[in-house]
Order: structure tokens, then sequence, then C-alpha cells
């Protein structure tokens, strides 16, 4: 049967399709991170995900400097969980993944 892949090998497997992206943090790192993390289960984006019970990060990155959103990732607002058990480099990624997010840029 099939087997699903380690974070390693997802790792690689994205890095062959985006090269540089698992080198360094940065959006592409940050939208995996993003997928990853099931961030859509409580938020929309780009047309996907969900309208609740977090808010539509839609524009996230004009209405929010990055400061911001760490501190809304690592010491949320419950219901949101914190996510400051990612690593600092997949934090660093989808700080910049999110403050990238803005009015008419996917």
């Amino acid at each position: 049967g099939e087997r699903a892949l380690s974070p390693a090998e997802l790792e690689r497997l994205c890095a062959r399709q985006e090269p540089g992206a698992a080198a360094a943090p940065g959006p592409a790192r940050g939208r995996r991170v993003f997928a990853r993390a099931g961030c859509l289960a409580c938020h929309a984006l780009a047309g996907a995900g969900n309208d609740g019970p977090g808010p539509a990060l839609d524009g996230i990155g004009d209405r929010l400097p990055g400061s911001a959103i760490r501190r809304a990732l690592v010491s949320p607002t419950p219901p949101m969980p914190a996510y400051d058990h990612l690593s600092r480099k997949d934090l660093d990624g989808l700080v910049a993944y999110l403050a990238a997010q803005r009015a008419g840029r996917p």
C-alpha cells in the first residue's frame, strides 16, 4: 500500500519543486508551513479555506506588519492555537508568506 512521506521526504520533494525554498526562510517555505499547519481549517485565503472562526487572510500584509503577524502566531487570541512550536525557519517563512498577502497579490 501507500505510505505517508516523512517530514524530511516532504521537505526534499518541495525543495525539488521550488529550488532553494527549503534552504532559506521565505514566502515559499511559509506557503508549505501554512498548508501543513491546517490554517485553512479556520481561515480563508485566495478563495480557499473556511469563513471562520478566524478572519480571512486576504490582504493581511496590508493590515498588519510582520511583527504583529508573528505575535499573533506565537501568542494568539483563543480559539487560535499557538504556533510557538515551529522551528525558527518555519516561523520566519510563515510570517513572510502572510506578510506577502497584499491586496491584489496572492
